[in-house]
């Protein structure tokens, strides 16, 4: 059997406000390559699942992650993550009402 493609996250906390609530369900896909601008979630070796937005990738292939919220903490605080810790890419988020709402267009890195 194939695995799914597709997993439910919940969000937790502000990092990401105001594209992301606390509580928010993402849609992510786990197959692909993220890019820049991309909101991924990924497994950060202290923190558990993150949810941030690409920012940058490193020429050793590290990515540099930061969240929406300018008082969050980004990749200068928790480091860069290697491709390999990014579960996937969020497709778009399903709000507290179970509304499905697209995420923002990709920012220019």
């Amino acid at each position: 059997m194939r695995p799914s493609m597709l997993r439910l996250v919940r969000v937790r906390g502000s990092s990401m406000a105001p594209t992301l609530e606390d509580g928010d369900l993402l849609v992510v896909l786990t197959r692909g390559r993220p890019r820049p601008g991309d909101v991924v979630v990924a497994r950060h070796r202290d923190l558990g699942l993150i949810v941030k937005r690409i920012i940058r990738i490193g020429a050793s292939g590290s990515l540099a992650l930061a969240g929406d919220n300018l008082l969050s903490v980004d990749s200068a605080g928790i480091g860069r993550i290697r491709p390999d810790a990014v579960l996937g890419r969020a497709l778009f988020r399903l709000d507290r009402g179970g509304r499905p709402r697209l995420l923002p267009p990709r920012r220019s890195p």
